[in-house]
């Protein structure tokens, strides 16, 4: 953040003290992959076109 933007905040004027200011969650090195693309690269079709039960189809 540049000083105008807090300016804009009110952080550098005294405003806005730091101690309100809630900090971000802490961010994983790496994040883990959703799907395995090794197992999408063997069979696509079965990525392009799941096996939904009728249950689940709203």
């Amino acid at each position: 953040m540049g000083p105008l933007e807090a300016v804009d905040y009110g952080l550098i004027d005294g405003v806005i003290g730091g101690d309100t200011i809630i900090p971000l969650e802490p961010v994983p090195e790496r994040v883990k992959p959703k799907y395995n693309y090794e197992e999408l690269y063997k069979d696509p079709q079965k990525f392009l076109t799941p096996d939904v039960p009728d249950d689940e189809i709203y």
